[in-house]
């Protein structure tokens, strides 16, 4: 019996098809569309450009800079290290902006990324599609700058993907495009096709960036890595309540695509001090926008970027076909005493997204409770983990338990981070790919266990 299963947002494949065309389209001629902001209110575009005109742009404290950028949309994802704006009516230069993040270091504004395309928000091109727009990009950028760019070497992405780059420069801000493809190739005897990636335009200040930067290190850390990897333990947090929980994870926001593997991947290399983008470990795992990412897929792309990055994957718990084929023997007896609709499968194929759509909440509590040695072993493991500074990476399946607040997806795989637990309360403590709101929340351990397909860590090779 084979598994089927994926990590992400349901969606609907052809409209998302249908509406990459239109926005092609619009693009290429030139022409942006005004959209609904989040409140609802049809508002005007937003200029980006306009945001970079103060002459002291790059020497604006974190409050200095969210005190103007609220009105382009910005909100802060947690603390003051990253903002976040992503609203359909946004353009830099007359192209069309899917989403611009602001980083902020030592107390100033660092470093702004434009993503001009992904294929997570924008869809699917063709390799001749994504040549014509990034010719345009290209032309639109050396107009605003007011001169041609320079080329700059090709780096490698993790798992050894190529980025390759262009430089401009335009006091007091230097300009650094990357865009990335995946070429049609085999792959472990699989034929993988042509796949536009990504295009972003970072912005850095003149002054700190005079000169190119060196390709980030891909295989080594640096010694504030290294130092940072040693101290994790700095990163706990004991409140008097209870809460024990690893302060620092770097937020990150999957937006309404299928992300959230790859967007849990991102928060993790960041925690670590390696710069890593979710778009590019969606390039890995093969991600899509609707179906998310395959448990298989994830695999073999943490592996892949792990063993780059002096990390190592283990995997602490995981729901094998024998461990789902007993669920459903001790589910169907239990609910047949109740009187309700036994679990349906194919003898064939174990679809798990079926599975827990099919199975009521309150049955599917009971049968996971029923063996509690599972339950313990994954309590004592969390606590273990986070003891070392060690986040940890959980598979679950919503919609099955009663959750803190409201998600953006309602059911279906997702992932998302073990951070913390409280043995007073009996809760686990973790954090979503949504931004701000998500960045700690709490469930009860049963629930918790209720929920859990699968857990593992990625981390240093010498712990």
């Amino acid at each position: 019996m084979t598994t089927e299963r994926q990590a992400g947002s349901p969606g609907l494949q052809r409209r998302r098809e249908r509406r990459a065309g239109r926005w092609l389209a619009g693009a290429l001629a030139g022409l942006l569309l005004t959209a609904a902001t989040d409140q609802g209110r049809v508002a005007e575009q937003v200029l980006l450009e306009k945001m970079l005109e103060p002459a002291e742009f790059w020497a604006q404290t974190p409050d200095e800079f969210m005190s103007g950028a609220q009105r382009f949309g910005f909100r802060w994802l947690s603390g003051k290290e990253t903002a976040r704006a992503a609203y359909n009516n946004m353009e830099f230069s007359g192209l069309k902006v899917w989403e611009v993040q602001a980083r902020c270091e030592s107390n100033r504004v660092s470093q702004i990324t434009y993503s001009l395309y992904n294929r997570g928000d924008a869809g699917e091109l063709s390799a001749k599609s994504f040549e014509t727009l990034l010719a345009q990009v290209q032309q639109a950028l050396s107009q605003w700058a007011g001169v041609t760019n320079q080329p700059l070497p090709e780096v490698l992405g993790p798992a050894r993907m190529k980025i390759q780059r262009a430089t401009w420069s335009k006091t007091p801000h230097r300009l650094e495009l990357e865009w990335s493809v995946t070429k049609a190739h085999i792959e472990n005897g699989r034929s993988v096709g042509f796949r536009a990636e990504f295009i972003r335009l970072k912005l850095l200040s003149a002054v700190a960036h005079a000169a190119p930067r060196a390709p980030p290190p891909v295989v080594s850390m640096t010694t504030a890595r290294t130092k940072l990897i040693k101290d994790l333990r700095a990163h706990l947090r004991r409140e008097a309540n209870g809460d024990v929980y690893l302060a620092d994870v770097p937020m990150v926001d999957q937006g309404p695509k299928g992300y959230c593997a790859a967007a849990v991947t991102e928060r993790v290399m960041r925690y670590y001090g390696l710069e890593f983008d979710q778009h590019q470990v969606a390039q890995v795992a093969g991600t899509t926008a609707s179906g998310g990412t395959s448990g298989q897929g994830l695999r073999e792309a943490l592996k892949r970027i792990a063993v780059r990055n002096n990390l190592r994957v283990s995997t602490l718990q995981e729901m094998k076909v024998q461990d789902y084929q007993r669920l459903i023997a001790d589910y169907n007896r239990l609910a047949a005493q109740a009187k309700q609709p036994k679990l349906e499968m194919d003898q064939h194929m174990l679809d798990v997204n079926s599975l827990y759509q099919q199975a009521d909440g309150e049955l599917l509590r009971k049968v996971r409770l029923k063996r509690t040695t599972d339950m313990n072993q994954f309590k004592v493991e969390l606590i273990k983990q986070i003891e070392a500074g060690i986040p940890v990476i959980w598979d679950v399946m919503l919609g099955k338990v009663a959750e803190q607040g409201v998600n953006p997806q309602a059911g279906g795989g997702h992932l998302r981070l073990l951070i913390g637990y409280n043995t007073k309360t009996g809760e686990v403590l973790y954090s979503d790919t949504w931004g701000l709101g998500h960045e700690l929340k709490r469930l009860p351990l049963a629930d918790a266990w209720t929920m859990t397909t699968a857990t593992q860590t990625m981390k240093p090779v010498s712990m």
